[in-house]
């Protein structure tokens, strides 16, 4: 339970840092609006890619655990090529 905690509570201080500074007025609403397309599509993505590509899978059969994920990913590239005309 510690951990856990010890692991939200810099979570929970960015979020109140970030809503501090909004509610401050000390950037504009351009700036945020731009710092959460950059957090979404850059910064976000960057530490999923780090954090998986360096975790430990030693000792385990990988197998299922690649077979799962390619056909996970392939069904959603079929179910978005599918509903292209449509979008």
């Amino acid at each position: 339970m510690l951990e856990t905690l010890t692991a939200l509570i810099p979570v929970f201080l960015v979020i109140l840092l970030g809503w501090l500074l909004k509610a401050r007025g000390l950037f504009g609403d351009g700036f945020w609006e731009t710092a959460e397309r950059l957090t979404f599509y850059i910064l976000f993505p960057a530490l999923l890619i780090v954090k998986i590509g360096g975790a430990e899978i030693g000792g385990r059969d990988v197998a299922p655990l690649f077979a799962a994920r390619f056909v996970t990913t392939g069904g959603v590239a079929v179910a978005v090529l599918g509903l292209k005309p449509m979008l």
